[in-house]
């Protein structure tokens, strides 16, 4: 945004905030506590900062009801065959749809088509997702967007899953 103070870096993989540095924190690493490196994220270990979209958190056991039908879903992630949680943004390449720098913010909007039928073991949806960031010296606006697409009504929530450092000062 408005100066060299701000800083925010965004991956494409699951929309994932990777860091954030607002004008007004005192540590230069920022205010997030991110990963530590290309293995930890590829793992997803923590989920730190994920967006957590078509649904956003732990489903027992992977199974689940829905408009009278059951459901059982499989593991995101390769060898976590128990953990069924937060979705399947945080492992899907989204694409940068637009962007906006001004002197006072910078935005950006990434999107995914990829929810479709067939491509994840008992979620038969479509869904189509927008994820937008607005950065300020001082603030950060987050928005995410699921539309059915499909035929059918579909199950659907969000959120995010931040991590927080507290900074140099403490709390």
């Amino acid at each position: 945004a408005g100066d060299d103070h701000e800083l925010a870096v965004i991956a494409r993989r699951g929309a994932t905030l990777l860091s954030w540095r607002p004008a007004i924190s005192d540590d230069p690493d920022g205010v997030l506590d991110g990963y530590s490196d290309q293995a930890e994220f590829d793992a997803q270990a923590g989920v730190r900062s994920g967006l957590m979209a078509p649904f956003s958190n732990r489903i027992r056991e992977g199974r689940y009801t829905f408009d009278g039908e059951q459901h059982q879903l499989q593991p995101v992630l390769a060898g976590q065959e128990e953990l069924v949680f937060h979705g399947f943004l945080r492992v899907l390449d989204c694409d940068i749809v637009d962007t906006e720098v001004t002197d006072a913010m910078a935005r950006v909007r990434l999107a995914s088509r990829a929810i479709r039928p067939g491509r994840y073991a008992g979620y038969p949806f479509a869904i189509d997702l927008e994820v937008e960031f607005t950065i300020t010296s001082d603030e950060l606006t987050l928005e995410v967007v699921g539309r059915n697409v499909g035929d059918r009504t579909a199950p659907y929530s969000c959120g995010w899953h931040p991590y927080f450092r507290l900074g140099r000062r403490g709390v």
